[in-house]
């Protein structure tokens, strides 16, 4: 049975339509492609880079350095400094602003003691959680401060201490003399080093922490 002319020429005619169509799909195909692979163009991994603006650090890391290291240290150190205060400094029913037994010799004391003493203690308490488990490790990676934190804690402590002092324990006392401060009552100075100290405890502790977090972990090492 032989095909008619109208009907070879319906098809040849259906076969150019269809080369037509799939030649303006591919093409299309490509510019969609193109358009995309612009738009979508994969962000720089900012995540896992040292120079990044995201943190590698989880939800849960930042919770227990701010939490738990930040709000309970501020917490526990306005009772601890209320109580030191009250002890070391009863008998006296004003205390100056300078002097052997002063607000600025207390103050630049406290600056360098509390994160001393906090980087014994809170360093072994962090280095415990993330051994058992509690919370994760988290390497410096390629940060200026991995290379420079020293490794023991004493030492570690000192520094701590030391930019304390040159931060915050040497202007402190230049502040209150400035904002017209001569001395302090017995009651308002207890309550002013509870809360100097607080704030100071809120602030490096997490740092502290942070630093113990890398403890034990090589360079380069993944918290997860």
């Amino acid at each position: 049975m032989r095909t008619s002319k109208f009907g070879r020429g319906q098809r040849y005619t259906e076969e150019l339509e269809d080369e037509s169509t799939d030649e303006h799909g591919s093409s299309r195909d490509r510019e969609h492609r193109q358009r995309h692979a612009i738009r979508g163009r994969a962000p720089l991994d900012m995540e896992r880079e040292a120079y990044g603006i995201c943190s590698r650090m989880s939800p849960a890391q930042r919770r227990y350095l701010l939490l738990e290291q930040g709000v309970g240290a501020g917490v526990v150190n306005f009772a601890i400094n209320a109580a030191i205060a009250w002890v070391a400094f009863r008998g006296m029913t004003t205390v100056p602003l300078w002097g052997q037994q002063s607000i600025a010799g207390d103050t630049i004391g406290t600056t360098f003691l509390l994160p001393f003493i906090t980087t014994l203690i809170a360093s072994r308490l962090v280095r415990g959680h993330v051994r058992s488990g509690r919370i994760a490790g988290l390497a410096w990676d390629s940060s200026p401060l991995g290379r420079w934190m020293p490794r023991g804690l004493a030492r570690r402590g000192a520094v701590f201490g030391l930019a304390c002092v040159v931060l915050v324990g040497l202007p402190a006392p230049r502040a209150l003399a400035a904002a017209g401060v001569a001395q302090m009552s017995f009651g308002r100075f207890v309550v002013f080093k509870a809360l100097f100290a607080a704030v100071l405890a809120a602030l490096v502790t997490p740092i502290i922490a942070r630093a113990a977090l890398a403890d034990g972990r090589p360079s380069g090492a993944s918290s997860r």
